[in-house]
């Protein structure tokens, strides 16, 4: 058997690509691409508190397990379980911050205009 309780934060959201810029005309530069917005913090984990008493049993050893934990965003939760365990039982406790979103793109530079045509040399 295996208990998991997992009160870890969600993941930041993603920065959106920058839009890239139109054609420019008249002999001129392009024009710079638009910044990408910033991506956002993931939320903090939430927080877990439990008793572990292991006690004796005519089935096999006992786990009483009791406490609260807290999801981020969300009220307390009590836990109250009793588990007859086995050798192979596993009690997964997991409480990290959610990751930070990934940065978006910035958009692409436009392209110059085509340069005017030269002068005829003189004599």
């Amino acid at each position: 058997m295996t208990l998991i309780l997992s009160v870890s934060g969600p993941d930041g959201d993603n920065g959106r690509d920058g839009r890239s810029a139109a054609f420019s005309g008249g002999g001129k530069n392009g024009r710079n691409g638009e910044n990408a917005t910033n991506p956002t913090a993931g939320t903090d984990g939430g927080e877990i508190d439990l008793t572990l008493v292991e006690r004796d049993d005519v089935n096999g050893a006992l786990a009483e397990i009791s406490g609260y934990f807290q999801r981020p965003g969300y009220q307390v939760d009590n836990f109250e379980q009793t588990y007859i365990c086995a050798t192979d039982d596993l009690f997964i406790l997991e409480a990290r911050g959610g990751n930070g979103g990934n940065g978006g793109n910035g958009g692409n530079g436009g392209d110059g205009s085509p340069g005017k045509d030269g002068k005829n040399a003189t004599s």
